[in-house]
């Protein structure tokens, strides 16, 4: 079905290869999961895959990449859909439309599909990815989970008999990753190939036929599923692969008793123009060192919350305080911080250096500030680099460190390890830990069980805008049994 022979790839303006001298089969009707360290190469191979190397990332490719016997460097792009379909880490950036039935048959309708044939696609795609009811929604609308499903059944209509998605469970909770489980088992079922190039492998131990793990390029192992496990467990943290059961790490414990809140709130209502939904905390506290962690599924009103700590709505009625002071929407955001799970919309400036001063320069001794808390942060070798140059995590730490250097009290993070691979998520989780944020109190919107075990002392689960659970973690307990 799928065979790479003897394949070494370069992109344009790069010095080393992404894919080093790289020999994979793939027999149709496989699960194959991908993974590694960031960097080693995995969504390279999926591009190698799917077409869009060498078609659409210009650089040097040697060797052969075959799919269903035809050579993908000779083979026209725009055949692609009916081949390979591809699933991306944000659906975001594979939506072309505005409303979700625009989307869903866009591909179908590009390719001339008749129109009858389209609309019997419509009704059973949408009947197996539980969309009905969000057909004539804006795709502006949906949850992240929701915009998911719309993503697969935009690939689902042309009924390829390949499917790769990369990083697939970056912003899903446990309800929509358990039904990506099963939609992948159904695919199997019907004989398709599936490759998933992952970070996240617990959802998937029940349905891959092999794993996968690329460093540098390469692989350096490839085993059967009855396998898996015990590879993760003797090999995994040497390849910086993520655990399947992780357990609360170990942290300095906080007696909140004896602390008054640093941020607290009372009564907040908001409800979203032209929305059924309504966010309703009838009473939430965080202290100093605390690091507290919102969960809930999606569509919960974890983001919605974080929003409102952050000052960037306004609610309808309650009370927010920061260190006892009632604060208004234009107070919330001069002493909160906020980091997206997009860094890239916070990074403006043409360093990294750069970037801690801007705004800052009437600080006193802000260079030398900016240079010790680079220093601290472990960014101190890239400070002359461009924001957009730097890996995933590092621009997490570099938006979370433009917070800290202007002393905002309360820091706030939605989806900070969103494609972070085992390593990256520990190097994380170590730096929320240390005494930078001793006092301060912060807030993480994530579904990362693994990032939770490792660094966060309260769990706050949300649902349907309420806080339904508040609860502290337990040192040495197993997060799945607290989740």
């Amino acid at each position: 079905m799928i065979e790479l022979k003897d394949v070494t790839y370069k992109y344009q303006g790069r010095e080393e290869p992404s894919i080093k001298g790289l020999n994979l089969k793939i027999p149709q009707g496989q699960v194959v999961v991908i993974t590694g360290k960031s960097g080693s190469g995995k969504t390279t191979l999926t591009r190698l895959m799917n077409s869009l190397v060498p078609h659409y990332y210009e650089g040097q490719l040697q060797g052969k990449v075959t799919v269903n016997g035809i050579d993908t460097a000779t083979q026209p792009l725009w055949k692609l859909p009916f081949t390979v379909g591809s699933v991306l880490q944000d659906p975001r950036s594979q939506f072309f439309g505005l409303h979700v039935k625009d989307e869903v048959v866009f591909g179908a309708e590009n390719h001339a599909v008749p129109q009858a044939d389209i609309q019997t696609r419509l009704s059973e795609v949408s009947e197996a990815l539980k969309i009905n009811h969000l057909l004539n929604h804006s795709l502006y609308q949906l949850s992240s989970g929701e915009k998911q499903r719309v993503a697969l059944s935009s690939v689902q209509m042309m009924s390829p008999n390949v499917y790769l998605f990369d990083e697939p469970s970056s912003n899903l909770d446990a309800e929509m990753a358990v039904f990506l489980t099963s939609f992948i088992e159904k695919l199997k079922k019907q004989g398709a190939t599936l490759i998933i190039s992952e970070h996240r492998l617990h959802y998937l131990m029940g349905v891959m036929d092999r794993l996968v793990v690329l460093k540098q390029g390469e692989i350096v192992a490839d085993i059967p599923q009855i396998e898996v496990e015990e590879y993760l467990e003797n090999e995994g943290k040497n390849q910086g692969l993520r655990q399947l059961a992780p357990k609360v790490a170990a942290y300095e414990a906080i007696d909140t008793t004896k602390l008054a809140p640093l941020v607290s709130v009372e009564k907040l209502v908001y409800q979203p123009k032209d929305s059924t939904f309504k966010l309703n905390i009838a009473e939430l506290n965080g202290f100093p060192g605390e690091v507290i962690a919102i969960v809930g599924g999606n569509g919960a009103g974890k983001t919605t919350l974080a929003r409102a700590l952050a000052g960037f709505i306004k609610p309808k009625s309650g009370v927010v305080k920061m260190n006892g002071i009632k604060m208004n929407q234009r107070k919330r955001m001069q002493h909160s911080w906020f980091v997206a799970q997009d860094a890239d919309y916070q990074l403006f400036s043409e360093s990294v250096a750069k970037e801690l001063i801007l705004g800052n320069e009437k600080q006193p001794n802000i260079t030398e500030k900016a240079a010790l808390l680079l220093d601290k942060m472990g960014l101190t070798h890239l400070k002359m680099a461009h924001p957009m140059q730097l890996s995933g995590g590092e621009k997490q730490r570099l938006s979370i460190s433009v917070g800290l250097i202007r002393e905002r009290d309360c820091l706030i993070l939605d989806e900070p390890t969103s494609g972070l691979d085992g390593y990256h998520m520990e190097q994380m989780a170590d730096y929320l830990r240390t005494p930078l944020f001793k006092e301060k109190c912060i807030f993480i919107v994530t579904h990362d069980e693994a990032f939770i075990a490792s660094c966060c002392t309260r769990v706050v689960r949300l649902k349907d805008g309420k806080i339904i659970e508040d609860k502290p973690t337990v040192i040495g307990e197993s997060i799945k049994e607290m989740m």
